[in-house]
């Protein structure tokens, strides 16, 4: 190939807007567990073929709206998570305003805590970090989750305020973060007193 820097298949725009691809991304446009799907293989792309598989998006579905949150949610190169946001807002919906919560279940010895941020759509992430002795053992990113699936039961500041002693234990002693627990760093944020 000379150079060519399109992708062959589905994203392509000048393909049939029907077959295996187009049934993906309607149903992604309706079913969580599919626009995760779609979602995961968007992110495993080089950045040309994201930006492809956005207009793609664009164009195919009459409401985009549910899957370009989702890819905006996982999207970590500035420019395409520009124009996902400004799709967004195409669409009446505001990138960034998103709604917390939290959940908190159990003591010192053995707990977990959620912390939730609305995506679009009527989906949410979560994050959720267990502890056995004051000591953190498991902390995952559930990158989306159906609104109807969570229960929020606490003050997500009294809950932040929980765990941030311990997350800071676990990362002076050497253990890790999933990379996308970064997009939960406001949960954290100091906001003084006045």
């Amino acid at each position: 190939m000379s150079g060519d820097k399109t992708i062959p298949g589905p994203a392509r725009a000048d393909r049939p807007r029907q077959g295996s691809f187009a049934a993906l991304l309607r149903q992604a446009e309706h079913d969580g567990e599919a626009c995760a799907a779609f979602a995961l293989a968007y992110a495993e792309q080089p950045t040309h073929a994201r930006r492809q598989l956005i207009q793609a998006t664009i164009e195919d579905l009459e409401n985009p709206q549910q899957v370009l949150a989702t890819l905006l949610s996982i999207e970590d190169n500035a420019a395409l998570a520009s124009v996902l946001a400004t799709e967004l807002s195409k669409g009446g919906l505001e990138a960034g305003r998103l709604d917390l919560g939290a959940s908190l279940d159990g003591d010192d010895e053995t707990g977990e805590a959620t912390l939730i941020q609305g995506l679009f759509g009527g989906f949410v992430e979560r994050l959720r970090i267990g502890w056995v002795q004051n000591q953190i053992r498991r902390i995952e990113v559930e990158p989306l989750v159906h609104l109807k699936a969570v229960a929020a039961n606490a003050d997500p500041r009294k809950v932040a305020d929980r765990v941030a002693p311990m997350l800071l234990k676990h990362l002076q002693g050497g253990g890790k973060l999933p990379t996308a627990a970064r997009r939960f760093a406001r949960f954290f944020s100091v906001h003084p007193e006045r």
